[in-house]
């Protein structure tokens, strides 16, 4: 049962094609944490740790090239995405309802939706300026 939870979340939060070896990495990791929370919640995590550093080194290579209108705009909508993270995630834990894997819905929520917001602050911060 367990096999068959661990694979419809990978299903249901599916990686990004920005991240491939991320995924590769972090689908690995999961298929060899045997489903135990705990393995699950340290894989999720350390793939959370990696998505958030590409996005902070990201956010930092290109903040110097905003013009101070935009870089007030960007930090706004980093403050108000990263409220919205919060909640959906929190949402997302209670509708799984209670027990132990409700930890995992909301990480895995939350690693998503950082890739998802890595993806496109990528192809924002792309564009000439």
């Amino acid at each position: 049962m367990k096999a068959l939870v661990c694979a419809a979340m990978l299903v249901l939060f599916a990686t990004t094609e920005a991240h491939p070896s991320d995924a590769v990495e972090h689908e690995t990791c999961i298929a060899e944490s045997g489903g135990v929370t705990v393995a699950m919640l340290a894989c999720i995590g350390n793939a959370i740790d990696r998505s958030q550093a590409m996005l902070d080194a990201l956010l930092d290579q290109h903040r110097p090239q905003l013009t101070p209108d935009q870089a007030s705009a960007l930090t706004a909508a980093q403050r108000d995405w990263r409220a919205y993270r919060q909640s959906t995630c929190d949402a997302a834990a209670t509708l799984w309802g209670d027990g132990s894997f409700t930890s995992v819905v909301h990480a895995e929520c939350w690693l998503e939706l950082t890739r998802t917001r890595l993806d496109w602050l990528q192809s924002v911060l792309a564009k000439p300026t």
